[in-house]
């Protein structure tokens, strides 16, 4: 990371850090062609020592452990409040770019499996996905309380 990319990330950590929140909602999908047994709700964030996806240097000063509790939050209400199949214990640490390239408090949010048949037939119901949204409502209270 360029010393200039550093100040950026820096200054926006230290100015919005306790007020403002960044969450990015999908719908899941694995790489295969044919459905997948997988389900359910996953939960990613990016800590301070993700797992090396290159072997370009980048910002490593972001808040790790609020990431995670934001994360845990919006996973055990989503969980609660939705009914898929299978029930992802924890959130998963990763490197993708929508959680790297921001220095605020983070979490990328994949709502079911657009692949897995049982949860494709939940996600494209309006009460599964406003469950979800419930969910993603009391975790982001519970985060902030």
């Amino acid at each position: 990371a360029s010393s200039d990319l550093q100040k950026v990330m820096d200054l926006t950590r230290e100015k919005y850090q306790d007020d403002i929140i960044f969450i990015s909602i999908h719908c899941n999908a694995t790489v295969e062609k044919t459905q997948t047994y997988i389900s359910g709700m996953y939960v990613f964030y990016r800590n301070d020592n993700p797992k090396q996806n290159s072997n370009r240097l980048y910002y490593r000063n972001y808040n790790g452990s609020a990431r995670q509790s934001l994360s845990m939050e919006l996973l055990q209400e989503t969980n609660r409040s939705t009914n898929f199949l299978q029930k992802t214990p924890q959130p998963r640490v990763d490197d993708f770019s929508v959680l790297r390239e921001n220095n605020l408090v983070s979490a990328l949010v994949e709502v079911g499996f657009m692949n897995n048949p049982n949860d494709l037939n939940l996600i494209i119901k309006d009460s599964v996905r406003t469950d979800a949204a419930y969910g993603m409502l009391k975790g982001i209270v519970s985060y902030f309380e």
